[in-house]
């Protein structure tokens, strides 16, 4: 078996001269081989006295009164909730008895493994207590006892359950995301530890994938929800220190694309310095530890450095705008690229916008993963803000492409277009204009027959509603912000020679059935109702709708149009005193005059 000392010296070595353009972590004898002290966040919240008493944190979550000391029911679920089940099973929670170095204390660490071993047999799947999380956490925290155990008695009770655990994670591999990684860290651990010189192979193999794989050249993670990014960049960091510890080599360069994710993660920031909540992400800050960009944002300025690109395009599916770093009043993102993977939402064409100092158009983000209906809503399209053709069946492996920008007269203009609807093509142009603070979004959907399109606009709770009025050639709802001085209008267009129906515009909030809708997720367990505009067009084989988004001081004057002067498409948008006229075609975009 390698020493612990020597593979601490190689880890040095390697990290200051084979890994180039990486800035890893202090790696100090507990984290090393990713045994004690690797993801320490459960043993934080447990220390000895609280498990000798029955109490059991665990993140995210109330504290549960439970027997940690003796006969351990391993069904307990008090939340009814696959994480909180994974976290308990993890038995990370008990590593503070392993490390306190009071024999008593790891005597009673013994007590827990030898009833969960006897209680939960591995099943031969992923699944129950041997889920792949569970069970990659759970190589982790045997790791640790391995080095804080003493005698070979202790070790010989320890290595069979250890050995079964590294199969589990080498023949139950879950795939190249963060779960299969965790496996993959889990497996090197295990390896280094025994010698076992199969396993280290194949960890590191599987790592080097995993990077390439969950990672883009431009830093982007591709799980879909830039809330994860934090971790992923984390767990390579994680990674290349560790093969460095196990005497494995660290292939030169591979992990530069780990820093870039620092700049990822502050572009998918809005202006206070949270993540947009894309996929299955929450308003948290990244850490300030991910790079200067993060630090720079999470600090407001104070430490780090300011991003260098107000607009940065990603090709895994993001356009990330902001018009200032340091004085922004409009911020927006446009979701593009692969179908929805692992962490991610069916988003695609869907826009989230800031203006005004206030979340405008939201994502609904997420509650967890224990209610499966809400969370199936979350995920839909019609959780999101997109043109859906009524109807037409639905492939979420379908890619979107971003077909066309263009910049000029002091607006952006994007088009994205895609196929994800069998016999249907949707076509989003989106122009934010930085000079008259607004949004303009022309979609465009031709289909093989006749369908009914509905266009969802998803506001943030903030938002209380005003009123709905329609005039035929156009339908605004307006709504108001917290302290009443701001609204926010989104003014439907009736194309030239058309009408609007009465009832083609709706408000819903917080609806339960027959389906959920209006509804926002910042937290676990969070279900804040919020108000959705529905538009809704008739059946046709070819739609043409424009909307208007603008936030005004209450009182500021509002008028759009759209008009066909000389058989040219124009758009004639009127903030307070200022009118700015845009051309407008289809598949063409919209652009400032």
């Amino acid at each position: 078996m390698r020493r612990l000392g020597v593979a601490l010296a190689t880890a040095a070595t390697l990290a200051a001269g084979t890994v180039v353009g990486i800035s890893p972590p202090a790696v100090a004898a507990s984290v090393a081989l990713g045994g004690c002290g690797w993801q320490p966040t459960l043993a934080r919240m447990n220390n000895p006295t609280s498990i000798r008493d029955g109490v059991l944190r665990l993140s995210g979550y109330a504290p549960v009164a439970i027997n940690l000391t003796g006969d351990i029911n391993w069904s307990t679920d008090p939340y009814q909730d696959p994480t909180w089940r994974l976290w308990f099973h993890s038995l990370k929670w008990m590593e503070s008895l392993v490390v306190s170095g009071d024999p008593d204390d790891l005597a009673l660490a013994r007590q827990i493994v030898t009833d969960f071993v006897a209680d939960n047999p591995d099943p031969g799947s992923d699944g129950g207590a041997w889920v792949d999380h569970a069970t990659s956490f759970r190589t982790s925290l045997f790791v640790c006892m391995w080095h804080k155990g003493t005698g070979p008695a202790f070790r010989a009770w320890l290595e069979p359950i250890l050995r079964a655990h590294a199969q589990v994670v080498l023949n139950r591999y879950v795939g190249a995301w963060n779960h299969g990684t965790m496996q993959s860290l889990a497996l090197l651990a295990a390896g280094c530890t025994l010698d076992e010189a199969t396993w280290q192979n194949v960890a590191a193999s599987r790592l080097q994938n995993e990077l390439v794989q969950g990672i883009d050249s431009q830093g982007a993670i591709l799980e879909q929800a830039p809330g994860y990014a934090s971790f992923i960049q984390g767990l390579h960091r994680d990674a290349a220190a560790h093969l460095a510890a196990c005497d494995m080599p660290v292939p030169a360069g591979v992990y530069d694309r780990v820093e870039l994710v620092d700049t990822y993660a502050a572009q998918a920031t809005r202006p206070d310095g949270t993540f947009i909540e894309i996929g299955d992400t929450w308003p948290e800050r990244p850490g300030v530890g991910m790079g200067p960009n993060s630090r720079w944002v999470v600090t407001r300025g104070a430490q780090g450095t300011m991003p260098a690109d107000l607009v940065k395009v990603y090709n895994a599916g993001y356009v990330f705008a902001r018009d200032s770093w340091t004085a922004p009043t409009q911020q927006y993102s446009l979701r593009f690229g692969p179908g929805r993977y692992t962490h991610g939402h069916n988003d695609h064409l869907s826009i989230t916008y800031w203006a005004k100092g206030r979340d405008v158009l939201v994502d609904p983000g997420y509650d967890g993963y224990a209610d499966r209906p809400f969370r199936t809503w979350s995920r839909s399209l019609q959780a999101h803000n997109v043109p859906i053709p009524n109807g037409a069946k639905y492939n979420a492996d379908a890619p979107t492409a971003l077909v066309a920008r263009s910049a000029g007269k002091g607006a952006r203009s994007w088009q994205l277009r895609d196929r994800a609807f069998a016999g249907a093509e949707r076509h989003r142009s989106v122009l934010v204009d930085d000079q008259q603070k607004l949004m303009l979004v022309r979609d465009d959907v031709t289909a093989d027959r006749a369908r009914n399109l509905q266009i969802l606009w998803h506001l943030d709770p903030s938002w209380s509603k005003e009123r709905v009025v329609n005039n035929g050639r156009n339908t605004t709802a307006t709504f108001l912000s917290a302290n009443g001085r701001y609204r926010t209008s989104i003014i439907q267009l009736a194309a030239p020679g058309t009408t609007i129906a009465s009832s083609a515009t709706s408000v819903v909030k917080g609806r339960r059935s027959p389906t959920y809708q209006g509804y926002v997720s910042r937290h676990r367990g969070d279900r804040t109702p919020s108000w959705v505009l529905e538009v809704r067009r008739g059946a046709a084989k070819k739609q043409s709708v424009i909307t208007l988004i603008v936030v005004t001081r209450v009182g500021e004057k509002v008028r759009a149009a759209w008009n066909k002067p000389k058989g040219k498409n124009r758009v004639r948008v009127t903030v307070g005193t200022t009118t700015k006229v845009y051309d407008s075609t289809r598949r063409g975009g919209l652009s400032a005059r």
